[in-house]
């Protein structure tokens, strides 16, 4: 290799930025606490509070800031959640941060470029 070539600044070998969580032994507690607080029932409302979804079954717990924006396993950071609106809650957050990922990305000048 020459000494003189530019080297790649990309590190191959490094770690994902967000790896996947291994849930630790604490979480199945934890989880188990937030289904009870919230009913064993989606917490979601649409607009009316009478109108709270009322789904049972295919239940997930989900951080209200996500663990990706810095969010904690705090109590008060979880929320119990179906299926169905879990989807279009990581969606919408995925969206947005691949919105504010692309246009940051839009804006950085390549390293290979020269300013005339």
């Amino acid at each position: 290799m020459d000494k003189d070539a530019p080297m790649s600044t990309h590190n191959w070998d490094a770690p994902r930025r967000t790896p996947r969580r291994r849930p630790g032994p604490g979480w199945a507690r934890l989880r188990t606490a937030v289904l009870e607080r919230d009913g064993h029932r989606c917490v979601i409302v649409s607009g009316d509070p009478e109108a709270r979804c009322a789904e049972t079954t295919n239940l997930a717990v989900d951080h209200i800031d996500p663990q990706a924006a810095g969010g904690c396993d705090h109590p008060q950071n979880l929320r119990t959640v179906c299926g169905w609106h879990h989807a279009r809650i990581t969606a919408a957050f995925s969206a947005k941060r691949k919105t504010r990922y692309t246009k940051k990305r839009a804006e950085e000048k390549h390293p290979g470029t020269t300013d005339r």
